[in-house]
């Protein structure tokens, strides 16, 4: 005969909030913890909300209005209205252009020179798309670009490490460091410039 699942109920009296150890109630004092915990937990996240809080009501006032970097283009440039709205879209669309093509290039892992040349294409990027966001007023946008443009940096700055190292490996793998083989090489440079071939 099958089981009913009456009979697969969980026994819970042992979960009772009554039973007493010799200090009180075991309910009540692991209340008391779990509050502590809670209280703590949501002072730190207080403490976070306000910190961020802070920190954007600064951006707010570094990061100007679309109608002051309008303004701006127009008095300093001399742009009209249809020359930002150009602007804008150059900006928007290139970035994106180059923010893909950069990433694609990255992805497919060339080698240290074309790192540091893609490097270089998402760092334009980076600022093709910043211009943007400061054309619109997207804090959003700003502040990922502004991420992304960080590891830009970083990139640029290890591939650039990398390229230097690399220079400096060819003339190790020459040799022992005999200098029969150095005169040797450059015998063989000279022969091939010799025959045109350098």
């Amino acid at each position: 005969m099958p089981r009913s699942n009456l009979s697969l109920a969980v026994d819970n009296s042992r979960f009772d909030v009554h039973d007493q150890d010799d200090h009180g109630t075991t309910g009540q004092v692991a209340a008391a913890q779990a509050t502590a915990s809670n209280s703590a937990a949501l002072s730190r996240w207080q403490r976070f909300r306000a910190l961020v809080g802070a920190v954007l009501r600064r951006a707010d006032a570094l990061v100007p209005s679309p109608e002051v970097v309008r303004q701006t283009l127009i008095n300093r440039l001399g742009l009209n209205l249809h020359q930002i709205a150009r602007l804008q879209s150059f900006v928007e669309w290139g970035g994106v252009y180059l923010g893909v093509l950069g990433s694609l290039i990255l992805a497919s892992r060339l080698g240290t020179t074309v790192d540091l040349i893609t490097w270089c294409i998402v760092f334009t990027s980076n600022v093709m798309l910043i211009a943007f966001g400061l054309l619109i007023g997207s804090r959003g946008i700003l502040v990922l670009q502004g991420a992304i443009m960080g590891t830009a940096i970083l990139g640029i700055a290890r591939a650039a490490m990398d390229l230097t190292s690399k220079a400096v490996v060819p003339m190790a793998a020459l040799g022992d460091g005999s200098s029969a083989q150095m005169l040797e090489m450059l015998m063989l440079l000279e022969r091939a410039a010799a025959m045109g071939g350098i």
